[in-house]
């Protein structure tokens, strides 16, 4: 039980590294391009497997809004 303990020391939490989530409105919108632009892209080829295809416009769809977010709070 001692080795256990050891384990979860209160000082042990390691390094926080901070992580932005979100994106720049120049980001979004090279996302965005590069999304369009690629041909072979899910989002394009309606080839592509219906749930991998439906995945990546649901993806562009919230690049959009957070690209029309950005713009409503400038």
């Amino acid at each position: 039980l001692a080795r256990i303990g050891e384990q979860f020391s209160e000082n042990k939490i390691g390094d926080f590294k901070y992580q932005r989530h979100s994106m720049t409105p120049e980001e979004l919108e090279s996302e965005i391009s590069s999304i369009r632009s690629d041909m072979s892209h899910p989002y394009n080829n309606e080839k592509s497997p219906i749930g991998e295809r439906n995945k990546a416009i649901d993806y562009v769809n919230t690049l959009l809004a957070a690209k029309a977010r950005t713009k409503i709070s400038l």
